[in-house]
């Protein structure tokens, strides 16, 4: 008794193949299962019970099937199942369909696209295996239990639908969008995008906002392709305080790089008046001829506050850089232009450089007879100022319009030894020559050379030993001793006025950042690094170390960089990672205990539900460094999983030297199978003299199963019994 379903399903494949026309049996052969299966006559075939048909890649599953092969038709009692492929299901009452199953009504039918979208028709009708008509038709990718609640959050009624499975498109005539059962939108028309797709054309989620100077607005996203390599994005925003806003965004995929515009116009009366008001902003990276590349991201804006106005940016200085090099194992060979717009009303754009131009060639190469790698280079560096003012009219002790060029030759060779006991050597020179020229400096020459030598060697011997529990520790004290010349002759120091002092340059021969200024004198680094890899899955590691002067001056550098003296301030970095989400980093520049320059200390959790960053950055004032007071600021941005539909988000930045904070963010979002709202209440400093803020509301609406790319909702509501 239990083999005979075996024998019934083989004599159910036999059956098939002899009822199978020559033309099907060229295309592949159709699969019959069912319990019972019955030839009526010559042109006819009855399946009854679990009735399961496969035919390339379709699976049809039913109570009753009769096919006729006369009539190329299959007549079907339900309840069905038709199945093609993963990305669309279909029930069914009943259907007529042709032996190929692409053709046919389904009655009192439901569509299950891709996982997400369902459609319920009072008929289906399918036409060349390409298109689906369907009548009397709601659609939703919202669940509806049986006997809870059976209006779906949001649905769309329509008389008919026409689904096209080449173009995966939706077709939907006298349509009526209602949320909780309540029209709220009729359209005569409209076409969306099956789930399955990621780039058609159509709306993109709403946004709403209130914010306090353009009061509430609405933003209309329309997503554009322009063939398989280019899109746009058209977004235009309305507001209740009279601005108008088209924000656009264009991308382009090319052969062998990429580009992205994006640039917004709008009409206002925010700065004293009606004004047309715009943002552009470039980037991209194109492959040129002999492997270079050429990498760009430029802006252009009619004035300082019009990203802050529409919290575009966050921004307070636009660099445009257009760039032109080849970088290879031995060589690197770069032409760069820059151009700089302060957005700060502290700062004045005329007497800054404003463009810049910077070529450089560099090479590295061993070196046969002495050994070591040597790398030599040639540079060239001009800037401009928009002033031609002759006088020193904002006090930095330079004429307003004084413009700048360099030219550069240098030189490096280093080598290493490693001696018996594990000893590391490092010998390394250095030499460069500048020549200067200026214009508009009546009180300086307009024109000089500098050639600064510089020697160093250095020591370090790591030692290594295994703990009893299975771990690993590395610890390596180093030792440095670098010479550079006293009292030659350097330009105002303009490109090297922020000094960092951090692990990364305690063993550097020169830690000013630019070429105006250099570290000069006898000095030596001290230091050490300590590593402990542990077997739980944690890794600390700590750097210490200070610098010691003997000659040179001892305020080539600023008080807050730690660097100044005869003794630097001590340098300490720790870093801990604990292997499961949680990291720390600390670095301190400090004299005495608690005699803090600098510290800087960071926090990341990443585990379960909570996904966290937080630092804290304390800053003595300084006024080499443009610091007056001291600064301290903390700065937190987390995000929280209440469950898998509620997620909260905060963001906040306290600036604790002026007592307020520069910007602060609470949101909540929420989605299900259907819906997505995201809802943010942001306060932040519009100004950079700290004396305008601006409250902004954001909400946001996505349905869920229109265009999403295949991607699947994170999370599926599942019907209680």
């Amino acid at each position: 008794m239990k083999s005979r379903p075996a024998l019934t399903r083989l004599l159910a494949l036999a059956l098939t193949t002899a009822l199978a026309s020559p033309a099907s049996a060229e295309d592949g052969l159709a699969t019959l299962v069912a319990d019972d299966v019955r030839i009526l006559s010559d042109d006819r075939l009855l399946a009854q019970g679990n009735v399961e048909v496969l035919w390339q890649g379709v699976t049809l599953k039913a109570r009753r099937i009769l096919y006729d092969r006369n009539q190329d038709e299959v007549t079907i009692e339900g309840p069905m199942t038709l199945v093609e492929g993963p990305d669309q299901i279909a029930l069914a009452s009943s259907a007529e369909l042709s032996s190929d199953l692409t053709r046919g009504v389904l009655k009192s039918a439901r569509i299950v696209l891709d996982q997400q979208m369902q459609i319920a028709a009072n008929e289906i009708a399918r036409t060349g295996g390409r298109y689906t008509k369907m009548t009397r038709v709601v659609a939703s990718s919202c669940q509806v239990c049986p006997g809870g609640r059976q209006v779906p959050l949001w649905e769309i009624r329509s008389a008919e639908v026409l689904h096209d499975q080449e173009t995966r498109l939706m077709y939907f005539k006298d349509a009526t969008f209602r949320v909780m059962g309540v029209p709220v939108m009729y359209l005569p028309s409209l076409r969306m995008p099956d789930p399955s797709v990621d780039r058609a054309p159509g709306l993109l989620p709403l946004k709403f906002f209130h914010q306090s100077d353009l009061g509430y607005g609405m933003q209309v996203p329309y997503f554009l392709p322009l063939g398989d390599h280019a899109d746009l994005k058209i977004a235009p925003l309305v507001t209740t305080g009279g601005a108008v806003m088209v924000e656009n965004t264009y991308r382009q995929a090319l052969n062998g790089g990429w580009m992205e515009w994006t640039g917004a116009i709008a009409t206002d009366d925010l700065d004293n008046g009606p004004s047309l008001r715009h943002y552009l902003r470039g980037e991209g990276q194109l492959a040129f001829p002999a492997q270079f590349t050429m990498k760009f991201d430029v802006y252009s804006i009619s004035d300082p506050n019009f990203l802050n106005d529409y919290e575009l940016d966050d921004k307070d200085r636009l660099e445009s850089t257009v760039q032109v090099y080849r970088a290879r194992r031995d060589e690197l060979i770069s032409l760069e232009a820059l151009h700089y717009r302060s957005l700060s009303e502290a700062e004045d754009n005329s007497v800054l450089p404003n463009l810049m131009l910077d070529g450089t060639w560099e090479r590295r190469m061993p070196v046969p007879e002495a050994g070591g790698i040597a790398t030599f280079g040639a540079q060239v560096m001009t800037y401009h100022n928009r002033s031609d003012s002759l006088y020193d009219l904002n006090g930095d002790g330079v004429a307003d319009g004084r413009d700048m060029r360099r030219f550069s030759l240098y030189g490096n060779w280093q080598r290493d030894w490693v001696t018996a006991p594990g000893l590391v050597v490092t010998a390394t020179g250095d030499l460069r020559a500048d020549a200067f020229w200026f214009s508009n400096t009546p009180e300086s020459d307009p024109e000089f050379t500098r050639v600064v030598p510089t020697f160093g060697t250095k020591l370090s011997w790591p030692f290594v030993r295994s703990t009893a529990g299975g771990g690993s520790e590395v610890l390596t004290p180093m030792a440095q001793v670098v010479w550079s010349p006293e009292g030659r002759r350097s330009p105002l120091n303009e490109d090297s006025l922020l000094v960092e002092f951090d692990e990364a340059n305690l063993f550097s021969l020169d830690r000013f950042p630019g070429e105006d200024a250099y570290e000069e004198g006898w000095r030596a680094n001290l230091g050490a690094t300590w590593t402990r890899i542990d077997p739980a899955g944690w890794t600390l590691g700590i750097t210490a170390g200070r610098v010691f002067r003997w000659s040179g001056d001892e305020e080539q550098f600023s008080p807050a960089s730690g660097l100044d003296g005869q003794g630097s301030d001590w340098l300490t970095s720790v870093r801990l990672d604990w292997g499961n989400g949680i990291s720390l980093v600390n670095r301190s520049l400090f004299e005495g205990l608690l005699d803090f320059s600098k510290n800087e200390f960071r926090l990341g959790y990443d585990r379960g539900p909570m996904n966290l960053a937080t630092s804290f950055v304390w800053l003595d004032a300084d006024q080499r460094e443009m610091r007056e007071t001291s600064r301290s600021v903390w700065a937190w941005d987390a995000e929280y999983d209440f469950n898998d539909r509620w997620t909260g988000t905060s963001e906040w930045r306290y600036d604790f030297s002026e007592h307020r904070a520069a910007r602060a963010a609470l949101g909540v979002v929420y989605r299900n199978e259907c819906v997505q709202v995201d809802l943010e209440v942001s306060h932040r400093l519009t100004s950079s003299l700290g004396d305008e803020t601006s409250t902004r509301v954001d909400l946001s609406v996505e349905l869920l199963g229109f265009g999403n790319g295949g991607r699947r909702p994170p999370v599926t509501r599942t019907c209680a019994g």
